[in-house]
C-alpha cells in the first residue's frame, strides 16, 4: 500500500532532533536563506521554545516570512548581502574621493568617524542590518555629543570634551555627511531596510538661527587698507645681509605684503582658495577680466569671468604687479600659490597688532557682493545680476542677502572702489607703494605710467 503523504504546515522549515548522552533531547530548525541560498539553522531551546506547539507556531511564522521574501526577490527586490560596516565606510570614502575636493574629504572623514563610533556602541556590525529605528537613535547620539575645545596645557592638537552642547551647525554637518553616505549605500542596495523617506524623516536637520550676513562698512574698509599698509611697511631693524652692507639698514620687509591680496579678495569677491591659486595667465589685462578657467579649484565646479571694468584701480594694480612678477606663474606666492597658513597668519596679525577691524576672508567676499548689489550707479537695475555673476552664485542669493543692506552709496559712484569709499586710499597705495601715476579722481584711470 502506498504511503500517504501529509503537507507540512510550515513548508521550507525542517526540525532536527538530537538526543544527547545525558538523556536530554534538543531541536533545531533548519531552512534555506532565499537571499544567498545558504542553509541556516537555529536552536529552539535557545529561543525558549520547549514544546511542540511553540515550535510549530514559530515555524509557521518563519515559513511565511521566507515565502514573502522569495516573492519580493522574484518581483525585483535586491538580495541582501552581509557587508561589514568598516568595509562599507571605507568603500564610500574611497569612491567619493574621486569626485570631491580634499577639504570636503576631511569633513566627511571627521563626521563619519562619529558614525563609526555610534555603530560600534549600538552593535550594528553589518550594513544590511540598519533599520529606521537605528536612524532615530543615531540622531539622538549626535545631539548628545559634547563640544570639544583645545586642551589648555595639553599636547599639540589635543582636544577635550566640555559639558556644553555642540552648535546646530556642527550637528547638521554631521547629519548631512552621514546622509550622503547612507544614500550612497542605498543606491548600491546595501540598506534593504531603508529608503529615502526613512532618511528624510529620521535624520532631520537641527533648527538653527539665521542671522543677517555681516559685511564691512566704508569706514571699516578704509581702516582695513590703512592697517594693511602699516603691516607691509614693517621692517626688521637690521638683518645679517644689511649688517654686511649689501642692503640699506631697515629695508627688509618683516612680513608678507598682504595689501594686494586683501584688495583682490575684496574687489573680485573670489573665495580664498580662488585668490590663492590665481595665476597670471588668468589675468587678461588686454581683455580687462579675470578668467577662472580651472573648475577643479572652484567650489561649484563651474568656471567664470570676473570683469575688471567695475574696478579700474584693481586693474592698474595688476598691471603694476605684473611688471614685478617676472616669470613667476602665480599672482600671489610667486613660484607656488600662497599658502593658507600665510594668509591666515597675516589676517590674524592685522587684527591683533595693526588695528584692522574684525574680518575674515568670507566677509570680504560678502562685502563685495553687498556693495556691488546696492551700487545703483554702476549698472542700475542690473547690479544684483552683476553681483551674482561675479561671485558665482544664483541671483536669488544676491537679492536675499545683499539687496538694500547699504543705503548711503552715492549715485555718482560708478566704480566699486568709489562705492566702497576706498578710492582715495587705493590711489594713495598705487602711487606711494607701487609707484603708479594715476589720473586725478573723477578722470579716466586708463592712462598710467610707472613713476
Amino acid at each position: 500500500m502506498r504511503k500517504r503523504r501529509f503537507r507540512s504546515p510550515h513548508p521550507g522549515i525542517k526540525f532536527k532532533k538530537r538526543k544527547w548522552d545525558s538523556g536530554k533531547t534538543t531541536y533545531a530548525a533548519i531552512w534555506r536563506d532565499p537571499d544567498d541560498d545558504r542553509e541556516r539553522s537555529t536552536s529552539m531551546d535557545a529561543l525558549g521554545l520547549t514544546n511542540e506547539e511553540q515550535r510549530r507556531e514559530w515555524a509557521v511564522q518563519k515559513s511565511r516570512e521566507l515565502r514573502r521574501r522569495k516573492e519580493d526577490i522574484e518581483a525585483g527586490s535586491p538580495k541582501r548581502s552581509k557587508t561589514p560596516m568598516g568595509v562599507a565606510i571605507d568603500r564610500f570614502l574611497t569612491d567619493k574621493a574621486l569626485e570631491i575636493r580634499a577639504r570636503t574629504r576631511e569633513i566627511y572623514g571627521e563626521c563619519i568617524s562619529r558614525f563609526r563610533v555610534w555603530a560600534e556602541l549600538a552593535g550594528v556590525q553589518i550594513v544590511e542590518q540598519l533599520t529606521p529605528g537605528d536612524l532615530t537613535r543615531l540622531r539622538s547620539h549626535l545631539l548628545a555629543l559634547p563640544r570639544k575645545q583645545a586642551a589648555k596645557g595639553g599636547k599639540r592638537g589635543e582636544r577635550r570634551p566640555e559639558a556644553v552642547r555642540r552648535s546646530p551647525v556642527s550637528i547638521n554637518r554631521d547629519i548631512r555627511s552621514i546622509k550622503t553616505m547612507l544614500n550612497y549605500w542605498r543606491r548600491l542596495d546595501l540598506t534593504p531596510l531603508l529608503n529615502s523617506d526613512h532618511l528624510k524623516d529620521r535624520l532631520q536637520m537641527v533648527k538653527q538661527e539665521r542671522r543677517l550676513k555681516t559685511f564691512l562698512t566704508q569706514d571699516s574698509l578704509v581702516n582695513l587698507i590703512a592697517a594693511c599698509q602699516r603691516h607691509d611697511a614693517e621692517t626688521f631693524k637690521e638683518t645679517r645681509v644689511e649688517h654686511q652692507g649689501h642692503l640699506p639698514v631697515g629695508s627688509t620687509a618683516r612680513y608678507y605684503a598682504i595689501t594686494p591680496f586683501v584688495l583682490t579678495t575684496l574687489l573680485t569677491g573670489c573665495r580664498l582658495g580662488e585668490v590663492r591659486a590665481l595665476r597670471w595667465r588668468q589675468v587678461l589685462l588686454d581683455q580687462n577680466y579675470i578668467a577662472l578657467d580651472d573648475p577643479s579649484g572652484i567650489k561649484t565646479g563651474m568656471g567664470r569671468r570676473i570683469s575688471l571694468d567695475e574696478t579700474p584701480l584693481l586693474s592698474l594694480m595688476f598691471a603694476a604687479l605684473k611688471l614685478r612678477a617676472g616669470d613667476h606663474p602665480f599672482v600671489f606666492g610667486g613660484e607656488a600659490e600662497l599658502s593658507k597658513e600665510v594668509a591666515d597668519n597675516c589676517r590674524a596679525r592685522l587684527i591683533r597688532s595693526f588695528g584692522a577691524p574684525q574680518f575674515d576672508w568670507q566677509m570680504l567676499r560678502r562685502t563685495c557682493g553687498t556693495f556691488l548689489t546696492c551700487a545703483s550707479g554702476i549698472r542700475g537695475a542690473g547690479s544684483a545680476w552683476l553681483s551674482a555673476v561675479r561671485l558665482g552664485h544664483g541671483i536669488d542669493v544676491a537679492q536675499r542677502h545683499y539687496w538694500g543692506a547699504v543705503n548711503n552709496i552715492p549715485v555718482e559712484a560708478k566704480t566699486l572702489e568709489a562705492a566702497m569709499g576706498i578710492e582715495a586710499s587705493f590711489r594713495q597705495y598705487l602711487q606711494g607703494t607701487l609707484g603708479v601715476r594715476v589720473e586725478p579722481e573723477g578722470e579716466s584711470c586708463s592712462r598710467t605710467e610707472m613713476a
